[in-house]
């Protein structure tokens, strides 16, 4: 009795040294599936929903690797939803701006549907002043699809310049425009030769389309509106002049801009 005891303690001591080896190499998840990813691989985060099916309940992984473990962001993103059993996932690796990624989360949503999630990973880019990268996937009745990608916001999009007498002009993709007040920074600009005596003295162009922050909002039909926020930039990264805010709703297969706020920065 004893020496069986001692064969069945064994046996349990492998198989949970055999488990972390397999997990630490990502080559083992619940389902039993096995997966081929570089080494150094680690799960940031972990969430579960119905993401392919109405009433399933789908583990969604967010994966990702260092080159340098000194530095603080990481190189490469995938996430990986887990159906179960016996069947064959894919890991979808993300692209673009989210490839190299500084504090990587993943958040499950009701923006397209209340009866499944959508998947959304957001990152912040190392170096870059805070500016976000977004993206949301559906997945519902097929591969992943990605409806909002950070990297395309063409409709988010806003051009402008600096005006005499301390002002700015913001102008949106619909031809709308927005006059905003600088006399706050008016030493500011003084100090660095960009206006005298009211008067600009060369030309300043508005920039800053990339998102900074975003957040879910609860709307009507258990449905959720996606808030975008923008940072309106002049001479410099750090002359941060306004804040756009926009609400958008997935509608007809393109988001929709249902209201949107410009603050000034004083």
């Amino acid at each position: 009795m004893k020496f069986l005891r001692i064969v069945i303690l064994a046996f349990l001591i492998s198989m949970i040294f055999t488990f972390c080896y397999s997990l630490n190499n990502y080559k083992f998840f619940d389902g039993g599936n096995k997966l081929d990813l570089p080494k150094n691989t680690c799960i940031l985060n972990e969430k579960e929903g119905p993401i392919y099916k109405v009433r399933s309940k789908e583990r969604v992984l967010l994966l990702a690797t260092k080159d340098d473990p000194q530095k603080p962001f990481w190189s490469m993103l995938w996430f990986y939803v887990d159906q179960g059993r016996l069947i064959n996932e894919t890991i979808y690796p993300l692209k673009g701006n989210h490839l190299l990624a500084a504090e990587p989360k993943l958040e499950l949503s009701h923006l397209l549907s209340k009866y499944t999630n959508e998947i959304l990973i957001s990152s912040r880019n190392p170096g870059s002043g805070g500016l976000l990268n977004l993206i949301i996937y559906t997945c519902y009745n097929g591969r992943p699809k990605a409806v909002f990608d950070s990297d395309f916001i063409d409709y988010l999009s806003f051009s402008g310049q600096y005006l005499d007498n301390y002002k700015a002009e913001i102008i949106f993709p619909d031809s709308t425009s927005q006059i905003i007040n600088l006399k706050s920074r008016k030493k500011i600009y003084q100090d660095a030769h960009v206006y005298q005596n009211d008067m600009l003295l060369k030309p300043v162009n508005l920039w800053g389309t990339q998102l900074v922050n975003f957040k879910l909002k609860k709307g009507k039909n258990g449905l959720q509106y996606l808030i975008v926020y923008q940072e309106v930039r002049g001479t410099n990264n750090t002359d941060r002049i306004a804040l756009i805010t926009t609400k958008l709703q997935y509608q007809n297969n393109q988001w929709q801009i249902l209201q949107r706020k410009v603050k000034t920065y004083k």
